[in-house]
């Protein structure tokens, strides 16, 4: 039985990511519908009409007309740092249940310059545990001798001075479940031109 929760990537006429939506609507839009067609399957998944025929299932669909969008960036929100973080503590590197992390300004607010605009931005704000939080308090990274990180690769611990604005692509890529190897292609070839909005 295919799960409710599979999902199905969208592709624009120019083969830029839209959107994603449940495999349903994509047997929709593709067989009934007409407004899309199938660029890639799920292996070895299938599904039956009323009258016994079968169906692959789409992996990855590309609408038949070009949708016009103002493509903008991905929104500022606790849930998209949690998911550009991947739920990782960026001062100890430790992963944690999202329950158990806090978001956390890496130069306090009280010393932030303000002519730089808010200090709850994506180049100031992490996740970081409660430990963590507690220890760094309202000092600098230099005062407490700590530095952001985080594992590249599920091994390789990799050191940054700035977290960034993610792109749609890094947010697809760290959604709360694994990305199919069939979306890999497209999501690769997001330039950094295009700033999409996550759905969500």
């Amino acid at each position: 039985m295919i799960p409710n929760s599979l999902r199905v990537l969208i592709l624009n006429q120019d083969y830029v990511p839209l959107n994603t939506v449940n495999w349903k609507r994509a047997i929709i839009k593709t067989i009934c519908d007409k407004t899309a067609s199938v660029v890639e399957y799920y292996p070895n998944l299938y599904v039956f009409d009323s009258k016994g025929h079968e169906y692959p299932v789409p992996s990855v669909i590309i609408n038949k007309q070009y949708i016009h969008k103002n493509y903008r960036r991905v929104p500022f929100s606790k849930k998209n740092i949690l998911r550009r973080d991947r739920y990782y503590c960026q001062y100890c590197y430790k992963k944690f249940d999202k329950q158990h992390l806090t978001l956390d300004h890496i130069i306090p607010r009280s010393k932030w310059n303000k002519k730089l605009g808010t200090p709850t931005c994506w180049i100031n704000v992490v996740t970081s545990c409660l430990k963590c939080n507690t220890k760094k308090g309202n000092k600098t990274l230099e005062q407490v001798n700590m530095r952001l990180g985080h594992f590249v690769d599920g091994d390789r611990l990799i050191f940054y001075i700035t977290p960034k604005h993610p792109s749609y692509s890094d947010m697809v890529l760290a959604l709360d479940y694994d990305v199919p190897e069939q979306w890999l292609p497209y999501l690769s070839s997001i330039q950094d031109r295009h700033h999409i909005e996550l759905i969500k």
